[in-house]
């Protein structure tokens, strides 16, 4: 009796597929186990992960918990990242008996670069840590140090507030950053890099639209949080050479709608 060709490619098939299914076991990651007397070294929720300091400061500090607050320990610290090693990270970190809180400093280095974003990153010892606590036993935060200061005097012109004052600009330090400090509300700045052309781009998130989402610190009597959306486009946002101003477009938006496309002006009066 003759076999087709196609019986014996469909019991080669089979057969393979058994040789397969024998093969293959199901294994089973088991969690992670954590002694009764592990202490838990992690960092506090509350730790920003982004600093701006001028460098004067030499230190970052963070806060750093544990579970109980029984004898003294010693825990190592492993560095993940540290950009142009601008930090002198301490080889461990150390708890007194009978505290379950510390800080943990992370001084600067004098060599550190200034303007730029320093990422630093470090974990404490996997036999301190317990993986199942809410917070982390690794810290990832970046650093930025900048040195702001006056550029130059001027007036600023708001649309939306239909008012005018005068505003500083301020520059950081060898860098194309800039800030208008408390622009609009105190404690809320607006930031930008330019290169001295006719291009400035804010230095904030955009949306889908490519529009940069600006939060002035305002809050409408009616209306609520305002935002502003700053079209980053030259023929809408840029520096004019030859009036030595600088114009801003912005979409004024509440959660009921927008207030529309409005022209912010800041024109210089006099350079430092």
């Amino acid at each position: 009796m003759k076999i087709s060709r196609f019986l014996i490619i469909f019991f080669v098939a089979v057969t393979t597929m058994l040789v397969s299914c024998e093969e293959y076991e199901d294994t089973v990651e088991p969690s992670p186990t954590v002694s009764d007397d592990n202490p838990a070294v992690r960092f506090a929720d509350d730790n920003s992960t982004f600093f701006e300091i001028p460098s004067t400061v030499t230190a970052i500090d963070l806060t750093v918990i544990r579970s109980g607050s029984g004898s003294a320990i010693e825990v190592p610290v492993t560095v993940i990242e540290n950009t142009e090693n601008a930090f002198d990270v301490p080889a461990t970190l150390s708890f007194p008996a009978g505290e379950d809180t510390v800080t943990f400093s992370l001084p600067i280095s004098d060599n550190a670069p200034v303007g730029v974003d320093l990422a630093i990153s470090v974990k404490f010892g996997d036999e301190f840590a317990n993986p199942y606590k809410t917070e982390y036993a690794e810290y990832y935060g970046t650093v930025s140090i900048l040195n702001w200061q006056p550029y130059a005097k001027g007036t600023y012109a708001s649309a939306f507030f239909g008012a005018s004052w005068e505003q500083e600009l301020y520059n950081a330090e060898n860098t194309d950053k800039y800030r208008f400090f408390d622009l609009y509300a105190v404690g809320t700045h607006f930031n930008f890099s330019w290169d001295g052309g006719e291009a400035i781009t804010p230095e904030y998130d955009t949306n889908a639209d490519g529009y940069y989402i600006f939060k002035p610190g305002y809050t409408h009597p009616s209306y609520g949080e305002v935002t502003v959306l700053v079209d980053g486009n030259t023929n809408y946002t840029f520096y004019d050479e030859a009036g030595d101003y600088f114009q801003i477009e912005g979409d004024w938006t509440v959660s009921a709608g927008s207030f529309g496309w409005l022209d912010d002006f800041y024109y210089i009066t006099e350079r430092y």
